[in-house]
């Protein structure tokens, strides 16, 4: 698939990420155009984890090891993790959420799907890690 931005085009990778050979990433390229120059080692981040969603909105200027540690913290589940979120876990019918936050752990609350007490930590997340 291809993504026209201002006049130039966007092949849509393996990744799901969309390039251009001299231009580089779209996502990159509309930052850096509508926002400001990206620093050095720093990622552009979307932010609802829609990597095809490139609204300006969407797009987030973060240091490279934050990003790193953002998406680790999606990716690292325990074995015995059936939510298939990190901090979620499911008691009786309904979903909890918490978050560790310098060594204590913080109840989030609870909620009546996974995806709602994921969406209370990712927002904890970015309030203490600013990510």
């Amino acid at each position: 698939m291809t993504t026209i931005y201002n006049g130039i085009p966007f092949y849509e990778q393996v990744t799901g990420y969309s390039i251009n050979k001299k231009y580089g990433l779209l996502h990159r390229y509309i930052y850096e155009k509508e926002v400001h120059p990206i620093p050095i080692d720093f990622d552009i981040h979307h932010i609802n984890g829609d990597i095809k969603d490139n609204r300006v909105e969407n797009l987030q200027c973060i240091s490279h090891s934050n990003h790193k540690k953002l998406h680790e913290r999606e990716l690292k589940l325990l074995k015995n993790n059936t939510s298939g979120y990190r901090g979620v876990t499911k008691i009786r019918s309904k979903w909890k959420a918490s978050i560790d936050n310098n060594r204590k752990r913080e109840w989030l609350g609870l909620y009546n799907t996974a995806e709602e007490a994921h969406e209370a930590y990712i927002n904890r997340a970015q309030e203490i890690w600013g990510v």
